[in-house]
């Protein structure tokens, strides 16, 4: 008896530190698999009104704005940001750069035509998080929660 529960909270906790990576390579793999431009989401998620108070544009040192590169977010998104180009940055421009001002954006679920996000903005402590879904061929933003944390 003993034996069969150790067994089983084994799996348990196997399959739990498993779900995230697997969670992760299935995003990915969707993402790939769609092939979709997520250029207009990203911008979306950028012109959030409720989270411009924290982008802070006028300060020169934040212009251009920059995003860490991911998955999600590529290198070759043409967006635009204080009519500025934003930056699309690497974790290796960060390190050398010194950039302490990068907002990371993560795909953390798909699911059909909606995909859930997170900014954080490490610097302001800013949060949001939200869902993006396609409607008529355009995406469509639908913000959760958005905060200090």
């Amino acid at each position: 008896m003993l034996r069969s529960i150790l067994a089983s909270s084994l799996l348990i906790f196997i399959g739990c530190k498993e779900s995230p990576a697997k969670n992760q390579t299935a995003i990915e793999s969707h993402i790939q698999s769609e092939s979709r431009d997520f250029e207009e989401a990203i911008q979306l998620i950028l012109d959030v009104p409720d989270f411009q108070m924290w982008l802070h544009g006028e300060v020169p040192e934040r212009v251009p704005l920059k995003i860490f590169m991911n998955d999600f977010v590529k290198k070759e998104y043409d967006l635009q940001k204080f009519g500025e180009q934003v930056r699309i940055v690497d974790s290796v421009t960060i390190k050398n750069e010194h950039i302490e001002d990068a907002i990371r954006i993560r795909l953390l679920e798909t699911e059909k035509d909606t995909v859930r996000f997170s900014l954080y903005h490490r610097i302001e402590g800013a949060i949001m998080h939200g869902r993006l879904y396609r409607l008529n061929s355009q995406w469509n933003i639908i913000v959760d929660s958005i905060g200090e944390i």
